[in-house]
């Protein structure tokens, strides 16, 4: 029997690679911001959560609007898939939770029906993605903007900061 693996170097198909990495950035954004390293999430990176959550239902409303591709001498190729950057045990409990989010989005993406396919997404798999996006989406609006700033004097800090993000090129 074939040995398995829920975290593969690559899919066979273009969409899912596209939106994998859409996937991975976010959650190194994420893992890289400054509420990562407080018990609090600040309106800028607020902000910038939700333009990911908007630019990943984006992606994925273009992808299933587009019509079934007929790939008969590029498929099936394997493409690469950035991997999923590592989750240091962050200050932010809320940070935390929103890497996970993106990660199980990430992992039911590229080891979904949709993933052996050319390109495109099948109806359950795109629902899939969507659901925990609205879910992260959610926990950000009725949950982190509700409640934070928290003030933990007592545990905090209790984890090393997560250090800055890649510098330039």
């Amino acid at each position: 029997m074939a040995e398995t693996s829920n975290n593969p170097s690559g899919v066979y198909n273009l969409d899912v690679t596209y939106c994998n990495d859409k996937l991975c950035r976010y959650a190194y954004e994420a893992v890289k911001s400054v509420s990562s390293n407080l018990a609090a999430t600040n309106a800028f990176d607020q902000e910038r959560l939700n333009k990911y959550y908007d630019d990943m239902d984006a992606a994925i409303a273009y992808v299933t609007k587009q019509p079934q591709l007929d790939l008969p001498e590029s498929h099936p190729t394997l493409h690469a898939i950035e991997p999923f950057p590592e989750i240091p045990n962050m200050e932010s409990d809320e940070m935390d939770h929103v890497v996970r989010l993106l990660k199980a989005a990430r992992t039911e993406l590229i080891n979904s029906q949709s993933a052996r396919m050319g390109a495109g997404f099948l109806p359950f798999d795109a629902g899939r993605v969507s659901a925990l996006i609205a879910k992260a989406r959610q926990f950000l609006q009725e949950y982190i903007a509700k409640r934070q700033p928290m003030d933990l004097p007592e545990s905090a800090p209790q984890q090393p900061m997560t250090g800055a993000g890649h510098g330039g090129v």
